[in-house]
């Protein structure tokens, strides 16, 4: 993968690094390679930072808080999931509302707020009509479904 983000960058330049490298370190954070993985989400925030593009802010800011959750930080990691799913509404980007919604209702679950968690989750999740095949809508379908 990294010799493909040299390829991207020769040539494309930035445009969508930020996407590319997000994506890949969501497939490893929860592998052994998570070094990495933060590597990945530092040069994504700071190709992001740099830029004028904000497609991707919604779901940087889930895979902060991922890293954040994943270093037992809960609080920072509930505030960015919360800014992240926030983001994702105000650009009406469902997916990546839904992606933020389901991480932000699982860490809800493990605090005992699973009321809260399913306000949060089961309305983005209703509002897909297709598509359940897709890994974000069998994610959220299992948290809903631990939620009950």
């Amino acid at each position: 993968m990294e010799d493909g983000f040299g390829a991207w960058r020769r040539t494309s330049g930035n445009m969508s690094l930020s996407l590319w490298l997000i994506d890949a370190a969501d497939a490893i954070v929860a592998t052994p390679r998570l070094p990495v993985a933060r590597e990945w989400i530092r040069l994504a925030r700071q190709n992001h930072d740099t830029s004028d593009q904000e497609t991707e802010t919604a779901d940087l800011l889930r895979m902060e808080a991922l890293l954040a959750r994943t270093d037992g930080d809960v609080d920072r990691a509930e505030r960015l999931y919360r800014e992240a799913l926030s983001t994702a509404v105000g650009q009406s980007a469902k997916m990546l509302e839904l992606r933020a919604a389901t991480a932000l209702a699982d860490l809800l679950a493990s605090r005992d707020r699973v009321s809260e968690a399913r306000s949060i989750l089961s309305p983005i999740h209703g509002w897909f009509t297709e598509g359940f095949d897709t890994i974000d809508l069998r994610q959220g379908k299992a948290v809903l479904d631990r939620l009950t």
